[in-house]
C-alpha cells in the first residue's frame, strides 16, 4: 500500500544511535503535543528490536495530523499516522508511549508479516497490544501477567466483550475491543502455557518463516505446538474460539497463583497506571 500525505508539515529527522533514519512529519498545530508523543520514539524502537528482532524497514517515523476526522492511529508501513481524534481516551498525556509502541509493533506484526485473511486480525492487533504490555513491564508500570489478571478480573463474565470469537470475529466485530485486548490476553496466556523460552522462539520463528508474506491463525497454532512440543488445541479453543470468559485456571500462571493466594493482586506502585489501563479497557469495550 502506498500513502501520500500532503500538507504544511514540520519535518523532524534524525538518525538513532543504532543507525536507523527517523522522519517525523507533524502538523504545525500539533507540534507541541507531538514532542510529548514522540519524545521516546527512539527508545521504543530499540526496545521493540530487542523483543522482536531487527527493525524490518529502512526508516521509521510518524505523521501527526491535525485532522479531527481521523479518530484512530494507523500503522502505515514505516510511518504510522496519528490523527488528533486518536487521543480521545487520554493518550494525549500518559498513554502516548503506549500508543507509539502499539503502532510501531505493527511494523513486525502487520507489515513484515501480514494476515492471511481478515479473520486472522487478532495476530496483528493482539500482538501489537501485547507490545504495550511489554513496554509497561519495561518502564515498571505493570508486568504482562499483572495486566492479564487485572483485565480478566475487571470484565464480568456476562459482558458482551467475551462474546466475540477473536479467532474468526466476522466483519462487524473485526475491530472490536476484544480482538485487541483478548488477543493480548491470549498471547500472555500462551507464554504461561509454553514457558518463556518456547514463547520467544515461537515469535522469532513466526517472523522468520512469514517475513514479507502472510500468516494465518492455523499456521500460528501449528507453529506453537511444534516449538513447544505440546498439544495446544484445548488452549486455543478456549482463548480464540469460545465466546465466553475463560476459566480462571486459564489465566493464572503458577507464580501468579502463589502471589494471589498471598493476597497480592497488583504491585502498589503500579496501581495508578493499572487503573488507567482498566479505564481504557472499559472505554474500548463499550465504545466510549
Amino acid at each position: 500500500m502506498w500513502r501520500i500525505d500532503i500538507g504544511n508539515w514540520i519535518i523532524d529527522s534524525y538518525v538513532t544511535d543504532r543507525g536507523l533514519p527517523v522522519i517525523n512529519a507533524v502538523d504545525p498545530h500539533q507540534h507541541q503535543f507531538a514532542a510529548k508523543l514522540l519524545g521516546r520514539e527512539e527508545e521504543i524502537v530499540a526496545f521493540l528490536e530487542d523483543a522482536f528482532g531487527p527493525y524490518p524497514f529502512e526508516s521509521v517515523g510518524a505523521i501527526v495530523d491535525d485532522y479531527r476526522g481521523l479518530a484512530f492511529a494507523m500503522e502505515m508501513q514505516t510511518r504510522p499516522v496519528y490523527g488528533s481524534g486518536s487521543f480521545k481516551w487520554g493518550w494525549k498525556q500518559s498513554w502516548g508511549p503506549y500508543l507509539v509502541a502499539h503502532e510501531l509493533a505493527h511494523m513486525w506484526f502487520g507489515d513484515l508479516v501480514a494476515v492471511n485473511q481478515w479473520k486472522d486480525i487478532w495476530l496483528n492487533e493482539g500482538l501489537a497490544s501485547y507490545a504495550e504490555w511489554l513496554w509497561s513491564d519495561h518502564v515498571g508500570e505493570g508486568t504482562p501477567q499483572e495486566i492479564l489478571e487485572a483485565t480478566y478480573a475487571a470484565i464480568p463474565a456476562d459482558d458482551p466483550f467475551w462474546d466475540v470469537v477473536i479467532g474468526d470475529p466476522g466483519a462487524p466485530e473485526m475491530f472490536r475491543s476484544a480482538v485487541y485486548t483478548r488477543g493480548a490476553m491470549t498471547v500472555q496466556a500462551l507464554r504461561n502455557a509454553v514457558g518463556g523460552a518456547a514463547f520467544w522462539q515461537i515469535l522469532d520463528e513466526w517472523l522468520d518463516l512469514n517475513a514479507w508474506a502472510t500468516g494465518s491463525t492455523e499456521e500460528f497454532m501449528a507453529l506453537a505446538e511444534q516449538v513447544s512440543g505440546q498439544d495446544l488445541d484445548g488452549f486455543f479453543q478456549i482463548w480464540l474460539f469460545t465466546p465466553e470468559k475463560p476459566p480462571e485456571s486459564a489465566v493464572l500462571s503458577t507464580r501468579a497463583s502463589a502471589l494471589r493466594a498471598g493476597g497480592i493482586w497488583v504491585r502498589p506502585e503500579t496501581a495508578s497506571w493499572m487503573a488507567s489501563w482498566l479505564r481504557l479497557v472499559e472505554l474500548r469495550t463499550r465504545g466510549g
